[in-house]
């Protein structure tokens, strides 16, 4: 009985993992998914089998940042845009 290989490519990956592939692209480049490129830049990517049951940390631009609600259109300064001045 063969053993199953050591590494996976996106397709296998993301066959197996449930993600889509863009997403295992986007964590690979944001080094969240640990890969290997054995061919070098621009090549085939490989995903260590084992990476299916670490879990990912969510890439920071992933979380949103908190920010202040806008203010309504109404209230903000400055002068009116040119299509809401009669």
């Amino acid at each position: 009985m063969p053993s199953p290989p050591e590494f996976l490519s996106i397709p296998q990956f993301v066959a197996l993992s449930g993600l889509s592939p863009s997403t295992v692209r986007r964590r690979v480049r944001d080094r969240s998914l640990a890969s290997y490129q054995p061919g070098g830049k621009g090549k085939k990517v490989l995903i260590p089998r084992d990476a299916l049951d670490r879990p990912t940390v969510p890439a920071t631009n992933e979380v949103a940042p908190s920010q202040p609600p806008k203010q309504p259109l109404a209230t903000r300064r400055g002068p009116r845009p040119g299509w809401q001045q009669r």
